[in-house]
């Protein structure tokens, strides 16, 4: 039989096989997607595929080498640095300032990279955004390492920081659109790949309309209380605060270290049962097991403050209790950050709504580098007692409107948050998956085609 002598006849039985193909597809696109260790292994095996990730991955140690390590804080308080730029140095009338300026403007060029790169990967491909993002921050490094006054480093910090913000938020795109596709998965994959080309033309705007308000809400309320808990305080000006507590300058600079081990430390095991806790918990109980360090240190603070060599072991403990936040912070809002944002939207809305939250975590971070050495130098313990009334203010916000998302799909998180998305989600998965089924295209389509 030839589609001359019967076309009615293949035309249907095309429609029954694009029916069921739709079907198909859309079970494969409602299904989670599980990697075990076999597949790993697969990846490894492809040299191709793990050598671009592990490329692309290297741009986490330009992010991490400055602030997770705590490199900044330790430099800040160098005398060699002090004295080759006398505007960071105690002597100097707006040293606080200078210093929190200086901290912020590598964050503040973040926040424009992190929200210009979907424009620029767009234009010129995701692997040449890299490209040029990687080239901004060794322009950025090397102006810092050649700087002879402070305006050059400050110049030097924002470039690189725009350099830093693409490539936090490009190289995970990157190795998501780069991995090895995995039988079974393989149509899954590539249609949510097919709906995420045309994400970008989405209005920012769409992510404040009613019916998506409470998530943006809840997806940019987490990130900004993770940065408003305190703990890049920490990181950056850590020194700064253990000589607050009466440590030597040797001791404080010890200490700082291990600010970044109880950050490891606490991380390690996030990383293995982070969906068995749940998002809801953790941000409940995070900002209560925050809060707490952060409010007896401001009374501690407020007590002994004057005389801390007569009460060394209170020093002592207010120390024990930094870390106690710290590891409060890496077992809760630190993970919970990044990843309860990219759960609560839809696929239509997600690469937009991740995009804000992880601009707001660079514009909080920001504000956190320029405002604290100020807050130090005018508020003393009021500053842990701010960012202590935070830490509760993140548990009661979770409270009352932070889901829990983990191990739920569209649909679940969907009815979670009380909303119509599910047929708007649906409908769009079935456009996806039909195109991406067979062949981008009806039967009817494709004959037209050919």
């Amino acid at each position: 039989m030839t589609k001359k002598e019967h076309p009615e006849e293949l035309d249907k039985s095309s429609a029954v096989h694009d029916e069921h193909a739709d079907i198909n597809a859309l079970a494969l696109l409602s299904s989670d997607v599980k990697y075990d260790a076999g597949k790993l292994r697969d990846l490894i095996h492809n040299p191709y595929a793990f050598g671009a990730a592990l490329l692309a991955s290297f741009g986490g140690f330009s992010f991490g080498y400055g602030r997770s390590f705590g490199v900044i804080s330790i430099i800040l308080v160098m005398s060699q640095f002090r004295q080759q730029f006398p505007e960071t140095s105690p002597d100097h009338a707006h040293d606080s300032f200078n210093v929190g300026l200086m901290t912020g403007m590598l964050e503040l060029g973040a926040f424009i990279g992190c929200l210009s790169f979907p424009a620029v990967a767009d234009r010129i491909s995701r692997k040449w955004g890299l490209t040029v993002a990687t080239f901004l921050f060794v322009i950025g490094a090397t102006i810092q390492t050649a700087a002879q006054d402070y305006a050059t480093i400050v110049a030097g910090r924002f470039i690189g920081g725009i350099g830093v913000g693409t490539l936090a938020m490009g190289a995970p795109l990157y190795i998501s659109e780069i991995s090895q596709l995995f039988g079974e998965i393989a149509q899954t994959v590539a249609a949510r790949r097919e709906g995420a080309t045309g994400i970008e033309r989405n209005l920012w705007v769409d992510l404040f309309r009613p019916k998506y308000l409470r998530k943006t809400v809840v997806a940019l309320a987490i990130p900004f209380f993770q940065q408003f808990s305190g703990i890049n305080a920490f990181v950056y000006y850590a020194p700064t605060f253990f000589e607050a507590l009466g440590q030597s300058d040797n001791n404080s600079l010890i200490l700082s270290g291990m600010v970044n081990v109880c950050q490891f430390v606490g991380g390690v095991p996030m990383m293995l049962y982070l969906d068995e806790v749940g998002r809801r918990k953790l941000a409940i109980y995070g900002g209560i097991a925050m809060a707490i360090p952060h409010l007896v240190m401001a009374g501690l603070m407020n007590r002994f403050s004057s005389d801390w060599a007569s009460h060394q072991a209170v020093g002592w403990f207010c120390v024990a209790l930094i870390y106690l936040y710290v590891l409060s912070y890496s077992i809760s809002y630190g993970p919970l950050a990044w990843v309860l944002p990219a759960e609560v939207f839809p696929s239509s809305k997600r690469a937009k709504g991740v995009g804000a939250a992880t601009g707001m975590i660079w514009l909080a971070n920001f504000i956190i580098g320029v405002v604290v050495p100020e807050m130090l130098l005018k508020l003393g313990w009021g500053t842990y007692l701010f960012f202590g009334i935070f830490c509760v203010a993140a548990a009661v916000f979770s409270f009352f409107l932070v889901p829990e998302t983990s191990n739920k799909s569209l649909e679940q998180v969907a009815a979670v948050f009380g909303d119509e998305l599910i047929d708007e989600e649906r409908n769009l998965q079935s456009r996806i998956a039909g195109g991406v089924w067979h062949g981008y295209g009806s039967h009817a389509e494709k004959e037209a085609r050919v």
